[in-house]
């Protein structure tokens, strides 16, 4: 009778380990489950629980933003079809490759957004001038000062010939204006230093 004692014991403990061994597996399991980002990182299939927590407005829709790479501004835009299909299809796990000029960045709170960069100004500072230094002569800018806008044209006047606090207004970035009527008027103003 000891011996079948002994023998029942022993199963008993095994047991038990076996069963604390399946408690820890299915715990770990369900945390990569909650978070499938970590427990399919390395697979590309479509599978529909991450779909459903993407389109949820539990925060993990991704956000889009225009960033214009000029003037420095962003503006939130919708997503494009082609883009909103290769977030579904890779479920947000591993490497996503983005058509040129996009990419994605996650926020502090864990979003994810997709930037597109787009090299112009954007609409608000489109209107802008400003003028600037272009190998000694005075050229327009497109945009405001400081920003990074192309070239719109060169004027016939040198900066030299120019009174001191234009030259100084010019060269510090202060000689902007709200609009190209604005620009033109300051323009003719200083027509009269030209030779």
């Amino acid at each position: 009778m000891e011996e079948w004692r002994s023998i029942f014991y022993r199963s008993c403990r095994h047991l038990l380990w076996l069963g604390l061994a399946l408690l820890i597996v299915g715990s770990i399991s369900m945390v990569y489950w909650k978070n499938p980002a970590h427990f399919f990182a390395n697979y590309r299939r479509d599978f529909s629980f991450v779909r459903e927590l993407q389109v949820s407005p539990t925060g993990f829709q991704p956000l889009g933003q225009r960033r214009y790479k000029f003037c420095g501004h962003m503006e939130r835009i919708d997503l494009p079809p082609e883009i909103k299909k290769i977030w579904i299809q890779t479920g947000y796990a591993g490497s996503i490759e983005l058509p040129e000029g996009w990419f994605i960045e996650r926020s502090a709170g864990g979003r994810f957004i997709f930037i597109q960069e787009v090299a112009a100004l954007c609409p608000k500072c489109a209107a802008r001038r400003h003028l600037g230094e272009h190998e000694g002569w005075v050229a327009v800018f497109y945009g405001p000062a400081g920003s990074y806008g192309p070239l719109e044209r060169v004027t016939p006047l040198k900066l030299e010939w120019l009174p001191e606090s234009w030259r100084n207004r010019i060269l510090s970035g202060r000689a902007e204006f709200a609009d190209e009527a604005e620009m033109l008027q300051a323009l003719d103003s200083l027509d009269e230093f030209r030779r």
